[in-house]
């Protein structure tokens, strides 16, 4: 299940607010989350899902879980689809996961000026104030790759399934 956090504008404070919102959510549920600088500036916040479901029922709960965080900060977020409504909000983008969406996969360039690459991070870094979310590009990426873990190794370890984040979100 990926969230992605886009702001309108440049933003990156609100939107490392709301992955943090998302990392505090589910850890309520004692459900892991990773998260990822896309490159440009973004986060996505994934949960490891363990079995196949419909995309339909994926994207229903996602959208749930968005409005759920957009009802604690509507000043700061937003599900509004239409960019000439969100205004300066942070839209929740939780359609990534319907059918034929795609996200940015870890370590991708982006075709921008410095070719800046969607990277993996541990919520530590997430908290960072400091963080671009350009940080890491096709000049210091491998220099990176070298010097830290990867973030996502556990990953496939802590997958969930769909039910149990229904049934635990429900007996919040």
């Amino acid at each position: 299940m990926v969230f992605d956090l886009d702001p309108s504008n440049s933003d990156f404070k609100t939107v490392r607010k709301g992955a943090l919102l998302l990392k505090h959510l589910f850890d309520q549920l004692n459900i892991y989350t990773y998260p990822m600088i896309t490159g440009i500036k973004g986060i996505h916040v994934i949960i490891p899902l363990k079995e196949k479901d419909d995309f339909e029922d994926i994207r229903d709960l996602a959208k749930q879980i968005a409005e759920k965080i957009t009802a604690m900060d509507n000043n700061h977020f937003t599900t509004e689809i239409s960019i000439s409504k969100r205004g300066n909000k942070v839209f929740i983008d939780y359609l990534r996961n319907s059918y034929g969406q795609t996200s940015i996969l870890p370590y991708s360039l982006r075709a921008i000026e410095n070719a800046p690459v969607a990277v993996p991070l541990d919520w530590n870094e997430i908290k960072d104030k400091d963080l671009d979310p350009q940080k890491y590009n096709i000049s210091n990426i491998f220099y990176r790759i070298s010097q830290k873990q990867d973030p996502w190794k556990e990953m496939s370890n802590n997958a969930v399934d769909l039910h149990t984040i229904k049934n635990k979100l429900s007996d919040q």
